[in-house]
């Protein structure tokens, strides 16, 4: 599956998101919901499964039902952000100008 994104990332979204692909470089495998709750300091696995669907739902990564760790970004999520640093650094070095 290719990216094609349907809505912009929240700041807690971006970071589940990198907390996904982190644990699958570093370890092969997705993390669960329970890993993503406690990386993320939210309480419950279910504030992090609604970020998970969310993700899904905006295209970032695909997700097969009733199967354990199924998680997936797909094609072009990192690419995506590394431009989103990119652009942040940019900004930074803007308002640093700007002082």
């Amino acid at each position: 599956m290719v990216l094609e994104v349907k809505d912009g990332l929240t700041k807690r979204q971006e970071m589940v998101l990198r907390f996904i692909i982190k644990c699958i470089k570093e370890r092969g495998y997705p993390p669960i919901l329970k890993e993503i709750a406690k990386e993320m300091k939210i309480k419950t696995e279910t504030g992090a499964r609604r970020h998970i669907q969310a993700l899904a739902r905006k295209g970032y990564i695909q997700k097969e039902k009733k199967i354990h760790r199924a998680v997936r970004p797909v094609e072009g999520v990192e690419e995506l952000l590394e431009g989103i640093n990119q652009r942040r650094l940019f900004e930074e070095y803007q308002k640093e100008g700007v002082r």
